[in-house]
């Protein structure tokens, strides 16, 4: 988080060099933290609502560039009318399972709903 002047608070930001540093352990906490099961779509999304389009497109091209996922970034217009934006997995089975495979084993039981596994 840096200071910005602009908006008088701390803001999250994207590190240039993120496509180093993002793992699978890494994603898995993300996603545990700002991700979420869409049962509409039947697929994975993360919340990337305090970012810019140009830090989430790296985001989105960094997981296809780091791990083979498919994603697209939504538009989000909030109640506000404030715009952010969002990273929605392809919702093709073997793009989810992909996803699945790579975080699960870094996933506490108790967050597993945000991948639809039910923990046994």
């Amino acid at each position: 988080m840096v200071w910005s002047v602009e908006n008088n608070k701390y803001i999250k930001i994207v590190p240039l060099n993120i496509s180093s540093q993002l793992t699978g352990l890494s994603l898995a906490h993300w996603l545990m933290g700002d991700g979420y099961w869409d049962s509409g779509d039947k697929t994975v999304v993360i919340c990337t609502d305090n970012f810019t389009l140009k830090e989430v497109e790296l985001l989105s091209s960094v997981l296809t560039n780091n791990f083979g996922l498919i994603n697209t970034v939504k538009k989000r217009i909030k109640a506000n009318k404030e715009i952010c934006w969002r990273i929605r997995f392809s919702s093709k089975l073997e793009n989810i399972n992909n996803l699945k495979n790579l975080v699960q084993p870094y996933f506490i039981p108790s967050m597993l709903y945000k991948l639809n596994i039910c923990k046994d």
